[in-house]
């Protein structure tokens, strides 16, 4: 509803029109709008920073309840106990892929997402993800170790690789299998088959034995 008429500003006067909202198309509640053309009640609300539609209903008590079920749920998957990454103080990057039962490694770099491969454990996805993280200024997990370079078959991780790389020790393969267990704690996920003998393969074979190898 509109009301126009004349008001006097200093002396002069002017035509002033002022809107009368009718009551029912004003906002009902938090996420709530009664739609006049349609003559019903949108329910609509934010998840994750993006609008939702959460449908149009007659009565304005049950636009407000969907608003609000809409709503909790949102904020419940926002909190910390709630996140996708069961993990996620070992650092980001990494996702379980159920069906192939694999962990797909990613990591931004230079404002564009790069896959580095798929890992049959967690502790060789993580420790895979190390390798390039400390290459590009990103954030280390696991801080104190590095693991061999000569174990790594990923050809996207080694892009990123500019130390020359060497077949690794025994040593270094039983630090690295031990480091990999650790990290994998009580996940039950597959376990990588054990890595002592690599060492006495030839390079060309234990390339394609590796148990972090992009499994597709």
């Amino acid at each position: 509803m509109k009301l126009c008429g004349e008001i006097e500003i200093f002396g002069a006067v002017r035509i002033a029109t002022v809107v009368l909202n009718d009551d029912r198309r004003q906002r009902r509640g938090k996420g709530v709008t009664f739609i006049e053309k349609l003559g019903k009640y949108k329910a609509y609300g934010y998840d994750d920073s993006k609008p939702r539609f959460y449908g149009y209903y007659d009565d304005e008590a049950e636009a407000i309840e969907a608003a609000t079920v809409r709503r909790n749920l949102a904020r419940e998957r926002k909190r910390p106990g709630a996140r996708r990454n069961a993990r996620p103080e070992l650092g980001r990057g990494v996702t379980f892929i159920p069906g192939p039962d694999v962990w797909r490694v990613q990591l931004t770099l230079q404002g564009k997402r790069v896959s580095l491969g798929r890992y049959l454990t967690y502790g060789h996805a993580i420790l895979a993800r190390d390798v390039v993280a400390r290459r590009c200024g990103k954030h280390v997990v696991v801080e104190d170790y590095e693991m061999p370079l000569g174990l790594i078959t990923e050809t996207v991780v080694r892009s990123y690789i500019t130390d020359r790389i060497v077949p690794p020790t025994p040593d270094e393969i039983a630090e690295y299998q031990r480091r990999v267990d650790a990290l994998n704690g009580n996940i039950n996920k597959p376990v990588a088959p054990p890595l002592d003998r690599l060492s006495a393969l030839p390079p060309e074979i234990w390339r394609t034995q590796q148990p972090n190898r992009n499994e597709r």
